[in-house]
């Protein structure tokens, strides 16, 4: 058992996370005396959540003042993967659009390039990309010859998007491709189709290729459904930062267009919450009058919860009850939630593959790609 002088005092590490925080979102931090080495230890946890390469990138002006916040060889070797990793990816999709698919490149990947100013920074797993319908067996046959097969993922209710299928991992397990029909499980397809994000594509460059990527407003919203999906966990951590980079980068973001797309999707409540969680870990110069729907005091209760546990880069992954709790107060609403857990129920009787057609299954050594 712990000696109880040596637990962490919560108000001290929450002050101490949210100096972290307001580092990361680009202004200067007020630190609590003698915290050097408590803002380390956080800026460990941080780098858990983001990655090594990002986080250093991220805290370069707080590490200007207090001193090297995290191991000198754990960056290196966090930044030698991005980099092999990066070049990997680009690889893959070169041989999609040689192969003559078009696509829109998703998520992670199109906002390391449109965000960040070396996208090797924000290069973490799997590349995201968005198909015609038309295209997708031309698409699994390219990768099936080039040796890529799914990856099974273990899951009492099998495999229930209706928007994309398991990952697709290269034959040495390094990079794994996400093919999309639609930008998002469905309820977020009621509001944005694959047609609408190919009509607003933005053009941005990869290396030596020309690619397409979403809208700065499809972006946002994605990141908004992503995190809602993901029941506002360590996943979101990163959400939230491409969320607070991508307002830095696009200040005249349509709101109005944002809402529409959330009231569709069925994420009114998802966003008027993400929004309050980046108003609450210190992005408010950015948040002011959007006019989002109002939470219930069970909804506010439960961000500020969320709040806590990013302010002090202590996100676990939830429990089962915990998922669904949350999954009720911050996802698409309670309708869509009970229909979304119909369809898991269904699961267990009858779960689906998620192998696209045309590709053949790979089979897990160790648990590992």
């Amino acid at each position: 058992m712990a000696n109880l002088v040596d637990l962490p005092d919560p108000a001290r590490e929450a002050r101490v996370g949210a100096a972290g925080w307001k580092a990361l979102f680009g202004a200067e931090p007020e630190l609590p005396d003698g915290a050097r080495t408590e803002l380390a230890a956080w800026a460990e946890r941080m780098a858990d959540l983001l990655s090594p390469s990002l986080a250093d990138h991220l805290l370069a002006p707080a590490q200007s003042r207090f001193g090297p916040l995290l191991g000198a060889e754990r960056i290196a070797k966090g930044q030698l993967y991005s980099r092999f990793l990066l070049q990997r990816q680009l690889g893959a999709v070169r041989m999609l659009r040689d192969a003559g698919i078009r696509f829109v490149c998703l998520k992670g990947f199109a906002l390391a390039h449109l965000l960040y100013p070396r996208p090797e920074l924000r290069i973490v797993g799997d590349v995201d990309l968005l198909l015609d319908r038309a295209e997708l067996r031309k698409a699994t046959a390219a990768l099936a010859a080039a040796g890529f097969k799914a990856m099974p993922i273990p899951n009492r209710f099998g495999f229930i998007s209706d928007s994309s299928f398991l990952p697709l991992v290269s034959e040495d397990g390094q990079v794994a491709l996400d093919l999309h029909l639609a930008p998002d499980a469905w309820p977020a397809g009621r509001a944005l189709t694959a047609e609408a994000v190919f009509a607003r594509a933005a053009r941005f460059r990869a290396g030596d290729l020309e690619l397409l990527g979403p809208a700065p407003e499809h972006a946002f919203f994605l990141l908004v459904t992503n995190t809602a999906k993901d029941r506002f966990g360590p996943e979101g951590v990163r959400k939230l930062v491409d969320a607070a980079m991508l307002l830095r980068a696009c200040p005249g973001l349509d709101w109005a267009e944002l809402r529409e797309l959330a009231e569709r999707g069925g994420y009114a409540r998802s966003l008027s919450a993400f929004h309050r969680l980046l108003d609450l870990l210190g992005l408010q110069r950015a948040l002011q009058g959007r006019g989002l729907r109002r939470l219930s005091r069970r909804n506010l209760k439960e961000i500020e919860q969320v709040a806590a546990l990013y302010r002090t880069a202590r996100v676990a992954q939830l429990g089962f009850y915990g998922k669904l709790r949350r999954e009720f107060l911050l996802g698409p609403g309670p309708q869509n939630v009970l229909r979304i857990n119909l369809k898991r129920l269904r699961g267990l009787l009858r779960p689906g593959s998620g192998v696209p057609p045309g590709m053949a299954q790979r089979r897990q050594r160790g648990g590992q790609r």
